[in-house]
């Protein structure tokens, strides 16, 4: 689970319809670990452990845009 997270991110525009999307950041996540085991006489144990940690984040997208105010031009009311 992803409790806290710092980033920056940016879309630019490359093309008349194209445009390229990145970002950087890192994000806090929280761990949770249960272990139950048996041994051989059947007794069973437990184990929980929990930590936090921090690690970075990268993104990237290429899109393309669509213009549909061209194609709403075309359909026509009943």
């Amino acid at each position: 689970m992803t409790i806290l997270g710092l980033g920056y991110e940016r879309e630019q525009k490359v093309g008349k319809t194209t445009s390229v999307y990145f970002g950087a950041g890192a994000q806090g996540v929280f761990i949770y670990r249960t272990e139950i085991s048996i041994d051989n006489n059947y007794n069973f144990s437990f184990s929980t452990d929990t930590d936090f940690k921090v690690y970075p984040a990268l993104m990237q997208d290429l899109g393309t845009i669509t213009i549909l105010t061209e194609g709403l031009k075309k359909v026509k009311e009943p």
